[in-house]
């Protein structure tokens, strides 16, 4: 019964750790999408590329 309860315990945790995992994931990749899109309306592909370049 204790090896049940420690065990679920243990599920419990690394779900809610993938769980949170998963939100910093998405938030990054969010982030990432944001910064492309405001390059591209400022100055299209070349501004993409210039900003690498340097």
């Amino acid at each position: 019964m204790i090896v049940k309860i420690v065990l679920g315990e243990s599920l419990k945790s690394l779900i809610g750790e993938l769980k949170l995992s998963y939100r910093r994931i998405f938030r990054i990749i969010g982030e990432s999408l944001a910064a492309v899109r405001s390059v591209l309306r400022r100055g299209g592909l070349d501004g993409v590329l210039s900003i690498n370049l340097r």
